[in-house]
């Protein structure tokens, strides 16, 4: 594990020789920083030996990350030039950093206030809308990535400058490269970069309930393309009843794989997950993500989203026609979790499954903000006709179904 590779090293990281002019590793000089300002110039005129290294070696460029030696501007250069490509101990060393650092991030923000930018107009009291509570917290000793570091006793302001970046709290300057880091290497596309990564993340350990959490975050680092086997392992892991969080992340996540999609087949095979989740999953909070999201599988990308995909035109493919592609088994998964909300009398989950099924079948008697629960006549004539066109989707439905139902198989055969 991370902690423990990094609690071998020493505190700092020794000056290495200086490398090849010829084999140095092109810096980005990205103008998008989290300051507003560029890295200060002086970072590419020095050009530390010690970067140039971390840049030849994946594992080498997380400890310098974070290391709590390294200033922030370095690492924010070094984050943003490696081009990869990562083996699947390295993703896995990756993602376990970035869970480590957002999770003590969410218990105390490492002391640092939430940003002005944070604020929401109109919330309560004028606070911020995120605030975690760190008082108990203040000035007490903590490990992350296997660093022993203090609380301080006294929160700071989010540091807006680089010069108030760099004397931010150690933990709070990894973070940040880190998610630099992760965001810059995460492959986009549909080309071989995407493919070799999903292939690396297929060779991480699935043993505990915290490898599971880093597969499902390394096959979402994937921007756009998913595959069959990712697609048959997300089925497993959402069905699973131990597995609460990465289920709902799944849920969250299908539509939008299934709008990237350039492969029938995997489009396919993101509806029959979805339905799957409605159908069986032991997660409420999912079975409610993936309704609310389920009109996703209908859309296609946005022209400027496939232009940053970098990948060819992708022509008729991205036309598909949308009666190919409503999630047959999904919406009779939904009717049936409409009609169980009904005679429970829980408006609200009986309003968000009718919306979904409103929102899939693209009826313009039924559009996705019909006022269907606000009561009186009005409301009740129109859920009556809601459920007759509901019962006559069967015949409709039935090729869809049947091809719903040998994907399934095939995802179930791959996740063995």
């Amino acid at each position: 594990m991370l902690v423990a590779i990094i609690s071998l090293l020493p505190v700092a990281l020794q000056p290495l020789p200086p490398c090849d002019v010829q084999s140095q590793v092109p810096l980005v000089q990205s103008q998008g920083t989290p300051f507003g300002r560029p890295v200060p110039k002086a970072i590419y005129d020095g050009r530390p030996a010690v970067l140039d290294a971390a840049l030849q070696r994946p594992q080498l460029l997380l400890e310098f990350l974070t290391d709590p030696g390294t200033s922030l501007p370095e690492a924010i250069v070094a984050a943003e030039s490696f081009r990869g490509p990562l083996a699947a101990n390295e993703i896995g060393s990756l993602v376990r950093a970035r869970i480590e650092l957002d999770r003590e991030f969410g218990m105390h923000m490492f002391g640092v206030k939430t940003g002005k930018h944070w604020s929401i107009p109109g919330g309560k009291d004028g606070k911020p809308f995120f605030a975690p509570e760190w008082t108990e917290m203040r000035g007490t000793l903590r490990s992350t990535l296997g660093q022993d570091w203090r609380i301080p006793k006294t929160q700071i302001d989010w540091p807006e400058t680089w010069e108030q970046a760099m004397v931010a709290p150690w933990p709070w300057r990894a973070h940040q490269s880190v998610k630099r880091f992760a965001q810059s290497i995460g492959p986009t596309g549909y080309g071989a970069p995407a493919r070799a990564w999903l292939a690396e993340c297929s060779k991480l350990p699935l043993e505990t309930p915290f490898d599971v959490q880093v597969y499902v975050e390394s096959t979402m680092m994937a921007r756009h393309l998913k595959t069959l086997e990712v697609l048959a392992r997300w089925r497993v892991i959402a069905l699973d009843p131990s597995f609460p969080s990465e289920a709902h992340r799944i849920a969250k996540e299908l539509g939008e794989a299934a709008r990237f999609s350039v492969d029938d087949e995997v489009h396919l095979a993101c509806r029959v997950v979805a339905a799957d989740i409605l159908n069986a999953s032991p997660h409420p909070a999912a079975r409610r993500e993936c309704a609310s999201r389920l009109s996703t599988f209908l859309m296609q990308p946005f022209k400027q989203e496939l232009d940053r995909t970098s990948s060819p035109p992708l022509g008729k493919e991205v036309e598909r026609a949308r009666t190919g592609r409503i999630p047959a088994g999904a919406v009779i998964a939904a009717r049936r979790l409409h009609q169980a909300a009904n005679l429970q009398h829980l408006e609200s989950e009986r309003y968000l499954y009718a919306k979904a099924i409103c929102g899939l079948m693209q009826d313009p008697r039924f559009p996705s903000d019909s006022p269907l629960f606000d009561g009186g006549p009005a409301a009740g004539a129109l859920e009556k006709r809601l459920d007759a066109w509901l019962l006559t989707l069967d015949e409709e439905l039935q090729v869809p179904l049947e091809e719903e139902r040998d994907m399934r198989h095939k995802l179930v055969a791959l996740s063995k």
